[in-house]
């Protein structure tokens, strides 16, 4: 019975941390924003008599549980484009792997030092005991919390101007990589705690460079991203100057037209009036008006 308490727990604490991740990412729907404790709370009453009413061989099966408890967080609680949501999906599920890598290689470092009194089996939920669940749920607590209140808000730094399929593309190696050590410490047959301690270094290890990998990767792609957004509203700015500044030709050239059309018809009208033919000055005066109000019409 003891089980459904450590499943229950870390069920409950996936939940609290998606709340809090997803949250970052988007605005609750109109319908839970009121009352969003209320909301949020009123889950984990479902959560508690879904796991209760697991049968114990489902157990095994325990690791599908996360994604598609991140998946019905994300969809019925948030709203948002269908891609974004994916997209913060993989990277928040991506961070529940390195949170598992991390746990599952300590545990087997105090398995080690403690050569063999902290037995560490494949399948923790359905075979381990009591001990060794108790510090799964704790390392995995105290790794699952910093990263959510941390490591999430900074990757929503560069989320706004990263696509899915470039987390897509980054992802592919760290399922891979999941899956083959997760095969490899399921099917060794070797009870060697030195053996079972290399393979969870190395999934460690694997999980780190490819987190690191990731990260360097993401923040080149974004500082490209910037510059060429940079580069676009340049010359944006530069086509607007070039724009008003043809604008202002044309207006120049305009006011000098007009400035000289007026030079000449002073410089007639002064003729006449020199002249003596002042009616005739005035005759083309009453012409240029009238020229004027035509050309204003």
């Amino acid at each position: 019975m003891y089980r459904y308490f450590f499943l229950i727990y870390i069920v409950v604490i996936l939940y609290l941390s998606s709340w809090t991740a997803f949250k970052i990412f988007f605005p609750l729907k109109k319908g839970f924003r009121r009352h969003t404790r209320l909301f949020s709370a009123a889950g984990i009453p479902i959560l508690l008599l879904f796991c209760l009413l697991m049968p114990l061989s489902f157990f095994r099966y325990v690791s599908v549980l996360p994604p598609i408890l991140l998946l019905l967080v994300c969809l019925i609680f948030f709203q948002g484009h269908l891609r974004e949501k994916l997209t913060v999906f993989v990277v928040f599920y991506l961070t529940l792997l390195f949170t598992e890598s991390v746990t599952v290689f300590l545990l087997y470092v105090i398995h080690f030092l403690t050569a063999g009194k902290f037995p560490v089996c494949n399948m923790l939920f359905l075979n381990a005991g009591i001990p060794v669940l108790t510090a799964y749920i704790i390392l995995y607590s105290a790794v699952l919390i910093p990263i959510c209140h941390k490591v999430v808000p900074v990757i929503k730094q560069y989320l706004d101007i990263l696509m899915l399929p470039v987390f897509l593309r980054l992802a592919g190696p760290y399922l891979a990589t999941y899956m083959l050590t997760n095969c490899i410490l399921l099917f060794l047959s070797s009870d060697s705690q030195p053996v079972r301690l290399f393979f969870s270094l190395l999934y460690f290890a694997a999980i780190f460079i490819l987190s690191v990998y990731a990260f360097r990767n993401i923040r080149i792609f974004a500082e490209r991203e910037r510059e060429r957004t940079i580069l676009h509203f340049r010359k944006q700015q530069l086509e607007h100057q070039l724009q008003h500044s043809e604008i202002l030709s044309r207006q120049y050239m305009e006011v000098k037209k007009n400035a000289h059309d007026i030079s000449s018809h002073l410089t007639a009208i002064r003729f006449l009036i020199d002249s003596g033919k002042r009616s005739e000055a005035q005759k083309y005066i009453h012409s240029i008006l009238k020229q004027r109000e035509v050309s204003e019409k």
